[in-house]
């Protein structure tokens, strides 16, 4: 079960009117970026944000803001070597640091976001941000009981981070911490009942501790939200397990629907189809698998199973032959197809068949030599 992503949570902060009280053209220039930041004209406040640190060149919100301005418009590299400026000119300027280890993360430098977002703790260790988005690293890292430590503090400095929680819901899972997890993400929803992806990590957590009709509740009201082939593959296997399972086949079919490869849903919908006695829609099912999985003898074994059982005798000898070229050792592959030639008449091929299933160890055909070949 994959996991769900994780958000990195951007503040950007807009700086007023400059005070600073000299080089008034600076000022200006400053004044002017602003006003196009704050309309999101990113790339107009980029070039005036530069006018202002070209008539001074020390100007810390210049560079702060322009960094920010570069993030909104993906420019990392950038963005970092101003936040690497404020840094050179005021080390304790916390949010500097946050945001350079932003622009780090999202250029997959891991270490160095790391490294920035410990510099902006130290700072100030009061700046949430930096405990939630060194989590998020940690947990791409895989690094769970760390990120569960900052999330832990995140928390305690403020606890209406639905985000914050619901990472913390994520790593509890993959400590196999199940119940927590889901008391993590029911803070969650409760935070916020709009983070509709809670659901279905919740849905996936009561799964694991087998409350499954709990899990159901979950992955209808994820459904309700967005439907994808997953979370009516995950319904549909917890309706499978309470034995229901005309609803599971119905869920494993929305599954298949959207995404005609889905193995998962469709290796469940074909055992559901074979047990339910539904054997065309099972031959369906085992064909296609066989085709998704062309080494797995298993599937022309069922399907021809269900061909004998729909009476379709020649396409379950091409199956059972299926699985004999993949692997010739199987003797109930021999057997199945004798019984297939022994309908259709064809009492030498059947005969050939039951011996070779006896001479592969075979024993319920030794029962069947004697009546089959006349020997």
């Amino acid at each position: 079960m994959r996991i769900l992503g994780f958000a990195f949570c951007l503040l950007i902060s807009l700086a007023t009117t400059a005070q600073d009280g000299s080089n008034n053209e600076a000022i200006g220039y400053f004044n002017e970026a602003v006003g196009y930041f704050k309309v999101k004209d990113f790339d107009n406040a980029i070039v005036y944000y530069g006018k202002a640190i070209k008539s001074r060149p020390d100007y810390l919100k210049a560079y702060y803001n322009r960094g920010n301005a570069k993030l909104n418009i993906k420019d990392y590299a950038g963005s970092i070597a101003d936040f690497d400026k404020v840094i050179d000119l005021d080390p304790t300027f916390a949010k500097a640091h946050l945001y350079k280890g932003y622009a780090l993360a999202k250029s997959k430098k891991g270490q160095a976001a790391l490294k920035a977002y410990s510099d902006a703790i130290m700072a100030d260790e009061t700046l949430t941000q930096a405990y939630t988005n060194r989590a998020s690293i940690y947990i791409k890292q895989k690094e769970y009981p760390r990120a569960i430590g900052d999330l832990n503090r995140a928390i305690e400095l403020d606890d209406t981070q639905a985000m914050a929680f619901y990472n913390r819901g994520i790593c509890y899972n993959k400590e196999k911490k199940y119940y927590d997890a889901i008391n993590d993400y029911t803070a969650a929803l409760d935070i916020n009942p709009q983070l509709t992806r809670v659901y279905q990590a919740r849905g996936k957590a009561f799964l694991k501790i087998d409350r499954h009709n709990e899990a159901i509740s979950d992955f209808t009201l994820a459904i309700q939200e967005k439907p994808t082939a997953n979370l009516y593959y995950y319904r549909g296997y917890a309706r499978q397990v309470t034995d229901d399972k005309a609803s599971a086949a119905r869920d494993f079919d929305m599954a298949i629907d959207l995404d005609p490869e889905h193995k998962s849903a469709l290796k469940n919908k074909a055992l559901l189809s074979f047990e339910m006695e539904n054997y065309e829609d099972a031959v369906k099912e085992y064909t296609k698998l066989g085709r998704l999985f062309p080494d797995d003898y298993g599937y022309p074994m069922n399907c021809g199973i269900s061909n004998l059982n729909l009476k379709n005798y020649k396409r379950a000898v091409d199956d059972f032959s299926d699985v004999l070229k993949i692997d010739k050792t199987v003797a109930i592959a021999h057997y199945n197809r004798a019984n297939a030639y022994s309908q259709l008449d064809q009492t030498s091929k059947a005969c050939d068949d039951m011996r070779e299933a006896a001479k592969k160890g075979y024993e319920p055909a030794f029962d069947y030599i004697r009546s089959l070949c006349g020997q």
